[in-house]
């Protein structure tokens, strides 16, 4: 990834993402939940390359494929590649499929792994914690196939299996749910509130014990080892271990403070998890940091990872495209020690100061490739501190005409105790003439800030 927002496939250079949220590894295949692109993402670790599999960059507004040519009755298909998605949020392969928990609908998707198809697999679009048959009859319907009830989740957002159930951390009903990868079984919940009658949603806390006294809060990251799940109880900062069979539930790693410290243990907000050989490797996503517990004495510590670096970034001036432009009549300057100067006033409004707490930065920009000013001059230039005066200087190369643009965001506040703090956005547009036969050398920019 290039570091920057986007969705561009190509080498691992050049690709771009946003807000990836989920990762599995099949092979030499590592497929990406790109889950603010609405796309599934494959990156080859052999051609370091990214492909696009599924999804086309536009947050899908239906959860049934081909219901809205009609198809009401199902089966829902579509093509991997023109299927819009909506917020595709963890992965899991078993066999010859991969399995998508589609948080943005509140179901499960499955796609083949050979790309010929993707589709609900389980839930009928309503966001709710109940268990039952796989999907509707009907599009958000709530009649199975069969007697009963039809499965419903509540933003799934992470995903394992043992080999015979998929189970998903279905998070704004803090609860993990099962679901059979044998379709003539049905959905069922590990720990969470689908017994109740009502207000499921809204039923957590921070609880462990027998299955039906445990008590989630915002669940996100779930994984299976020997027989047990281990989860990060994200909102409680825990990492907890549910026996898989009977939802016996235990505090695993946390006391439940948020914070960063090996010794006492404390998390802030882990999200993400997975076992390697002895230990747990926990995305510990508010400290922004990769965790470590080990499974027999259950010691935390923090990975150190040496020899990696972000990538680097250009920066990209604004373009100012929305701030109010003023623009100054065309001057005839004379350069001094091989520069010109443009004075910038920021006239605020009586009662009004500038924030002391905000960074000020202007932006230099020129019109063309070619003029009397140094095209060297061009770029971010930061202030010491935030004032409403300051002079800009910019090195000249020769005589002549140019268009000098000074572009800035702002910050000021009232002077009393109100708390009313406002942005302003401006850019100046000075024309000017460079001679050395000029009689002034400086330009005066004024900006009249609203109140």
């Amino acid at each position: 990834g290039s570091g920057e927002i986007g969705k561009a496939d190509g080498d691992f250079q050049s690709a771009s993402f946003d807000h990836p949220q989920g990762l599995v590894l099949h092979g030499s295949t590592l497929y990406v939940a790109d889950t603010e692109n609405h796309m599934i993402r494959k990156v080859d670790l052999e051609s370091k390359t990214v492909t696009t599999i599924s999804g086309d960059g536009e947050q899908a507004r239906s959860a049934w494929p081909g219901a809205e040519t009609g198809n009401l009755r199902g089966p829902w298909f579509g093509k991997p590649k023109t299927t819009g998605l909506n917020s595709p949020w963890a992965l899991w392969i078993h066999e010859d499929t991969m399995y998508i928990a589609m948080a943005g609908p509140h179901q499960i998707w499955s796609m083949k792994l050979d790309e010929s198809r993707i589709g609900p697999f389980a839930g009928n679009g309503r966001e709710d914690i109940i268990d039952g048959a796989l999907l509707p009859t009907q599009p958000f319907g709530t009649d199975a196939p069969g007697d009963g009830s039809v499965s419903s989740f509540a933003q799934p957002s992470g995903l394992t299996s043992d080999g015979e159930w998929l189970y998903v951390a279905d998070t704004e009903g803090s609860s993990i749910r099962a679901v059979p990868f044998d379709t003539s079984k049905q959905v069922r919940t590990v720990v969470g509130a689908a017994d109740l009658p009502n207000a499921r949603l809204f039923t957590f806390g921070d609880k462990d014990g027998p299955r039906d006294q445990v008590l989630l809060q915002h669940a996100i990251g779930v994984t299976y080892h020997d027989g047990n799940l281990y989860i990060c109880d994200t909102y409680n900062n825990k990492i907890k271990v549910i026996d898989a069979a009977s939802g016996t539930t235990a505090t695993f790693a946390g006391t439940g403070k948020a914070g960063l410290d090996d010794e006492q243990g404390l998390f802030d907000e882990p999200a993400g998890l997975a076992i390697a050989g002895n230990t747990i490797y926990v995305a510990d996503t508010n400290n922004h940091q990769i965790r470590t517990i080990d499974l027999e004495t259950r010691k935390v510590g923090t990975l150190t990872i040496e020899g990696l670096e972000p990538p680097v970034l250009q920066e990209k001036a604004p373009t100012f495209s929305d701030a109010e432009k003023v623009v100054a009549k065309k001057t005839l300057i004379k350069p001094v020690d091989g520069k010109i100067t443009v004075n910038v006033n920021l006239a605020l409004p009586i009662g009004w100061k500038m924030n002391p707490l905000a960074d000020l930065s202007y932006y230099v920009g020129l019109d063309g490739n070619e003029g009397a000013i140094d095209r060297s001059a061009v770029g971010r230039v930061d202030l010491e501190t935030p004032v409403d005066t300051f002079s800009v200087q910019v090195p000249v190369t020769g005589t002549g005409e140019d268009v000098l643009r000074i572009g800035l965001n702002f910050y000021y506040c009232q002077n009393n105790d109100a708390g009313l703090c406002k942005v302003g956005s401006v850019q100046f547009v000075v024309p000017v003439n460079v001679s050395d036969d000029a009689k002034i050398s400086e330009v005066d920019v004024k900006h009249a800030v609203a109140p």
